[in-house]
């Protein structure tokens, strides 16, 4: 095993380097107690190489069995907000007497963004004290119960209620899924596994389209629609139980035996020191974060992650990690087991140094949370500077997301095909829903290869074309209809099938840009950080959602487009002054980029750092 001073190296080339500055408060026993952790007993060096571990090229099969069984909560999540654009086309006057009305339609629209702003926003808070598998099985309940309602439902009343349900469901899974994810990742795989969980929303959407048009034709078809979404729900809930426990989790409940075997599975070719070493630094950063609940209300926590710089910075970004629930909760053991089937081309020395490393990242937590409340660090979320930036970024992004107009094309793509002339409204939607998925596969082969920040800023200029295009093309559409769309009006094909391409350009540079984000939030705030960004995407998009038709009437669809890319423009900007490069840094180096501003230059600074230690032979290949 190599043997080196790779950690002392890095920090101290960055801070005299002027890359990161040093906090203004910062807990040296927790810096000592990770690097005599990582001390080799022999020459008493630093060695990086458990960290290394984590920059293994492939995940192993017991990761990739985790992530895909985790991933059916995002296909729910497809599923269940794709399949409204059929039914809205589809429902007639099943529901009362007379056909939807525009306000009709946006009431059971935005039902469902409502209640995935509660789902969401109660998510984090949630799992930080019960776990992240407790919220997905509360989240499966919930859809399969929705399923039911809407499918049995006789009034509108009734149905905004179902889709409510099913809102809540979506919130809950949107916030844990990727979050339960990101915690067995190792580090290089990270955005590539989570961006799974984005393959199948879009996939999700995909299905929902083909079923929306085979039951498109029948009568009472759409209660099919909608009562489908319970079979993913049922499945995800029975294989639960069979899923292991982020050793962050089982380290903070004091089940070090089981941290340390997840861990072993996790970095399945270390070495039992090696994940020993893990679990026990996974167990210092997991204290640090009960300190700081301990010590602080549930308000400071909160207001922490908009004045904390790396907080806020992280909060827009991102949600957060799984392997440190079980550490976090004293289940060394079983965090370790899961290290090692996450890393299983490492060896068990290097699976037990790993464990050792998150144990102390989270000690360091825990401590943090020991001397703080729920209250103090809810606060903290918005005081703390390096809280509150990674909070603007987690929110800046997710903002961007929705208000960009993509949810429009999800609910709405089949009431606005048919209003532009199209025989098969529904499937000429499954075009966007295929678009969306095949991109958001490109994205996942190609967002750590290329890296996060230069993808942001390369697509939004084709969401911005594919939106003036379709503005361009839609004013010319509805020329002869006084510049508004008119039900049963003959438009010129020439026009509409160019809105339908702008539309599929614009769907192809949204999903390969904006299909993923980074984990940003120090532990001690990760929950109440990922619900309010979760909270924030849901909001933006419950405003899109429930406004969309009623724009679209009252500034023409031409101008609601146009108005949609300068959204656009806006949230590019954003991206160029305020999103940093992740790729490569590890969970602890996202947080010290955020210490004195939004981190562009030092995250720049900090990735050539690394490369140039490597380079040199200062840090070891991976296992």
């Amino acid at each position: 095993m190599a043997v080196l001073n790779f950690v002392s190296r890095l920090r101290a080339l960055v801070y005299k380097n002027g890359y990161v500055k040093l906090p203004t408060q910062h807990n040296e026993n927790v810096d000592d107690s990770i690097a005599e952790i990582m001390r080799d007993q022999e020459t008493g060096e630093i060695s990086e190489a458990a960290v290394r571990a984590e920059g293994e090229e492939k995940a192993t099969f017991f990761v990739w069995v985790l992530v895909l069984a985790s991933s059916i909560s995002g296909l729910l999540f497809g599923y269940d907000t794709g399949v409204i654009s059929g039914t809205l086309v589809t429902i007639g006057s099943d529901l009362g007497p007379e056909q939807l009305s525009n306000t009709q339609k946006e009431l059971i629209t935005s039902a469902t963004t409502l209640g995935a702003l509660i789902g969401g926003l109660a998510a984090g808070m949630i799992s930080d004290f019960v776990g992240r598998k407790p919220v997905l099985a509360a989240a499966n309940v919930v859809f399969i119960g929705g399923a039911i309602a809407q499918a049995v439902c006789h009034t509108v009343a009734a149905m905004i209620g179902g889709r409510f349900l099913i809102g809540i469901g979506v919130g809950l899974a949107a916030c844990m899924a990727p979050l339960f994810i990101a915690e067995l990742s190792p580090t290089k795989l990270r955005g590539r596994l989570v961006t799974v969980n984005v393959v199948f929303i879009t996939g999700g959407q995909v299905i929902s389209y083909g079923i929306g048009a085979a039951f498109e034709s029948s009568p009472g078809g759409w209660r099919w629609m909608v009562g489908l979404g319970a079979v993913p729900a049922a499945l995800q809930l029975v294989m639960l139980p069979f899923l292991p426990e982020s050793p962050r989790i089982l380290v903070r409940s004091g089940n070090l035996e089981q941290a340390e075997k997840n861990m072993a599975k996790i970095y399945a070719h270390a070495t039992p020191e090696q994940v020993a070493q893990k679990v026990k630094l996974l167990r210092a950063s997991v204290q640090e974060s009960i300190d700081i609940q301990n010590n602080t209300t549930f308000v400071q926590r909160f207001k922490s992650i908009l004045t904390i710089p790396v907080n806020r910075r992280a909060l827009i970004v991102a949600c957060g990690l799984q392997a440190r629930i079980l550490v976090r909760r004293g289940h060394l053991e079983q965090a370790e087991k899961n290290m090692a089937k996450i890393y299983a081309h490492a060896t068990l020395e290097q699976v037990a140094q790993k464990v050792k490393l998150l144990r102390a990242s989270v000690q360091e937590s825990i401590d943090i949370q020991n001397s703080t409340t729920f209250l103090q660090r809810f606060k903290s979320i918005i005081t703390v500077p390096v809280n509150r930036r990674a909070l603007i970024v987690a929110c800046g992004l997710q903002g961007f997301q929705q208000l960009c107009g993509f949810n429009t094309l999800v609910y709405y793509s089949a009431t606005l095909f048919k209003s532009i002339g199209f025989d098969k409204p529904t499937a000429v939607g499954l075009i966007i829903a295929g678009t969306n998925f095949i991109f958001t596969l490109v994205a996942l082969k190609y967002i750590d290869i290329v890296g996060r920040r230069k993808i942001m800023l390369f697509t939004p200029p084709g969401m911005i074309f594919g939106l003036t295009l379709a503005s361009i093309s839609f004013y010319y559409l509805t020329k002869s209809t006084g510049g508004v769309l008119v039900d049963g009006a003959k438009y010129p094909t020439t026009w509409s099938s160019l809105v339908l391409f702008s539309m599929v350009f614009y769907v192809a540079s949204y999903a390969t840009g904006l299909g993923n984000q980074s984990e940003l939030f120090a532990l001690e705030v990760r929950g109440i950080g990922a619900s309010i960004a979760t909270s924030a995407n849901w909001a933006a998009n419950l405003v899109i959602g429930a406004t969309y038709l009623s724009l679209m009437h009252a500034i023409t669809p031409s101008g609601a487009f146009g108005f949609y890319a300068g959204l656009c423009l806006l949230g590019w900007i954003f991206c160029i002054f305020c999103y940093p490069e992740t790729a490569g840094l590890s969970l602890e180096e996202v947080k010290l980029i955020f210490r004195n501003d939004f981190g562009i230059k030092a995250s720049e600074r900090l990735r050539a750092t690394k490369r140039e230690l490597r380079e040199r032979g200062d840090e070891p290949e991976s296992p």
